[in-house]
């Protein structure tokens, strides 16, 4: 069946298929499903699991101008939805960076269709002060361009990505050699949503987003700035069934923080 829903969205199915639970791993940029492989491996007999991906960061699933943030998470739900209807299971999203942004998304849209988050390093609402929203600008608008400046100079918006990547980052992962400008959509699909919101608030994707259900927050503390601001940290200290931890680690808390990462699934999916 996984084969013939590749067509939606690229993804991997692996875990306990009697399990009545429903690990969904969404991860970002510049990574790939095998940001998730070490950690999937070692719940795999506590859940059934959905390890998704995107066009262009997967090899199966080409688009030249990928979908936009809204449109993944319609795709993921299409595909859940499936899933559930053959079997009915309680349904944890597991997701790092951009992937904490579309699981935000889905909790926001489909409120109640999921049990619960652990969202790592990105929060649902960031720190807005003028020197976060530089850091964060400059190197998403330099990926945006070079997507943009790609489509006609493929080597120029290469160029312009792994400078990024490598400089900005300072992260070279295993598929390395495969990340290009085709890579960035979201970027200009979350730049382009955030300008329509400046005349029009509501269209931003996460418009007064405020958690459905329990989230559990993991930062890492070892970054030039923050992905989250300190009001979300204060309420999810204060909201039931929330859970906040800094963890020494840099933004790949996934690589770095594996073992606690795993620990904690263990725990959330254990408890009532």
């Amino acid at each position: 069946m996984a084969a013939n829903l590749q067509k939606i969205l690229p993804f991997e199915e692996s875990g306990n298929f009697d399990s009545n639970n429903l690990i969904i791993f969404l991860h970002g940029y510049p990574d790939t499903s095998d940001l998730w492989k070490e950690i999937s491996n070692k719940v795999d007999k506590d859940a059934f699991i959905l390890n998704f991906s995107y066009p262009n960061y997967s090899e199966k699933y080409s688009k030249i101008f990928g979908f936009t943030q809204l449109e993944v998470t319609k795709r993921i739900k299409e595909i859940v939805d499936i899933y559930q209807k053959i079997k009915q299971r309680d349904i944890t999203i597991v997701a790092h960076d951009w992937g904490a942004i579309l699981a935000y998304m889905l909790d926001k849209n489909y409120p109640g269709y999921f049990k619960q988050m652990i969202a790592l390093d990105v929060a649902g609402w960031i720190d807005k002060s003028p020197k976060v929203m530089k850091a964060i600008l400059s190197y998403q608008f330099k990926l945006a361009l070079a997507f943009i400046i790609g489509l006609i100079l493929p080597f120029v918006g290469n160029f312009i990505t792994d400078h990024v990547v490598k400089g900005y980052f300072k992260y070279q992962p295993e598929h390395h050699k495969r990340i290009n400008y085709k890579w960035n959509y979201f970027y200009v699909y979350f730049l382009f949503n955030a300008i329509i919101s400046i005349f029009s608030p509501k269209a931003n994707y996460l418009y007064k987003y405020k958690p459905n259900i329990p989230v559990v927050f993991i930062y890492g503390e070892k970054k030039p700035f923050q992905f989250h601001s300190q009001k979300w940290i204060e309420y999810l200290q204060n909201t039931k069934g929330c859970e906040c931890y800094g963890v020494q680690s840099n933004h790949w808390i996934p690589q770095n923080e594996g073992d606690f990462v795993v620990a904690t699934i263990k725990r959330r999916l254990q408890a009532k």
